[in-house]
This record gives C-alpha cells, sequence and structure tokens, in this order.
C-alpha cells in the first residue's frame, strides 16, 4: 500500500508538510548533491544523513533532514527550477539547457533535439547530475516534462 496514496507521509517537509509535486513526495538525495550546492558558508547547516528534497513552489525549503533540519533556496548557488518561475532556470544543469531553451526547441525541431543532445553527453560520461543537479539525478525526466508541456 502506497502511504502517499492515502494521505500518511513519511517524511513531509517541515516547513510546508506537503507530499511532493503530483504525489511523489520528498525525494531522498546524495549528500555529495547538497554540499556540492550549498554556498561555503551554509555548509555547518547541511542536515545529517538523510537527506530529502522539497519540490513544492510555494515552499522556500530546498533540502532537510531529521530534526527540521533545512536548506533553503537562498542558501544555494544555483537556483532550483521547481521553486522560481519557469524561463532561464535551468533544467538541466550538466549542460545547461532552461525551460525556456527546452520548450523552443520542442516547437521548432519534431523530435526535439536538446533532449538527444543531453542522451548523448550522457553516454559519453560528460555528466555531473549527482553534483550540478539540485534534486541528485539525472534530468532527462524533467526536459521530457517541459517537451510536454511546449504542446
Amino acid at each position: 500500500m502506497n502511504d502517499v496514496a492515502h494521505g500518511a507521509v513519511s517524511n513531509p517537509c517541515p516547513s510546508c508538510s506537503e507530499a511532493g509535486i503530483e504525489c511523489i513526495g520528498p525525494k531522498q538525495v546524495p549528500e555529495i548533491t547538497v554540499s556540492s550546492l550549498v554556498k561555503p558558508e551554509y555548509q555547518e547547516n547541511i542536515p545529517p544523513a538523510p537527506l530529502f528534497f522539497c519540490p513544492q513552489k510555494d515552499c522556500d525549503v530546498v533540502y532537510f533532514g531529521g530534526g527540521g533540519h533545512q536548506i533553503r533556496k537562498d542558501q544555494l548557488s544555483v537556483d532550483v527550477w521547481q521553486k522560481e518561475e519557469p524561463g532561464d532556470t535551468l533544467i538541466c544543469y550538466c549542460f545547461g539547457y532552461s525551460a525556456k531553451d527546452i520548450m523552443e526547441d520542442a516547437k521548432r525541431n519534431a523530435p526535439p533535439e536538446i533532449p538527444l543532445v543531453i542522451r548523448g553527453k550522457i553516454q559519453a560520461g560528460l555528466y555531473e547530475c549527482d553534483v550540478k543537479n539540485p534534486q541528485g539525478t539525472c534530468c532527462l525526466g524533467n526536459v521530457a516534462y517541459w517537451v510536454k508541456r511546449a504542446g
């Protein structure tokens, strides 16, 4: 039985208490992701593992851990697209593609070229998703989301 689907969230964000975008729930992220993106002056605020990512747009908390520890978006060296208005904020942090880039590409090209370029660079081993993407994972799912939004 899925706890999130039944309203019992095992790791809700301590700030917004939300389960996350489209009921996927807060996502656990690698420690290296958080330590590489938190500004130097806030490194001592990094919560102990496990660490979770809050994708809620209206919540300033990006990462949180046990005991109410939190890292806010203003404490990071990058903007988090889930927390900002779409446009120039990066979706692909490794190769520098924004929502605007992805949507324009999707409207111009069939099939869109940006996902193909990203896949090629991933296959060549040129990615650093765990240290550049605030979610700590590959961006291709997010890129597909923005391609779909381009309609």
